[in-house]
């Protein structure tokens, strides 16, 4: 039951937590800036924790390393420090 509800969660609420996490850190660093939606935090964060926690086939370091990048992400739009543009480094 808990595993059709963080499904559900990552498709609903925030369809970027699909998938392997630093797939999508590296993709957001390519493709957006490196911004990272803030909804994702929340939603990877359960979905990983239940996914773990109940057996389920997950490694850790995916879903840390975007976390962190989602982190790292809104506190830099918050700050206003996204100095780095695309492709500048």
């Amino acid at each position: 039951m808990l595993f059709f509800l963080s499904a559900l969660g990552i498709r609903y609420l925030a369809p970027d937590a699909e998938g392997d996490g630093t797939e999508k850190v590296i993709e957001a660093a390519h493709q957006s800036s490196g911004r990272i939606k803030w909804p994702v935090i929340p939603i990877k964060l359960v979905a990983s924790v239940i996914t773990i926690a109940f057996g389920g086939s997950a490694g850790k370091e995916g879903p840390c390393a975007q976390i962190g990048g989602g982190v790292s992400s809104v506190f830099l739009i918050y700050l206003s420090l996204m100095i780095l543009t695309e492709k500048s480094w």
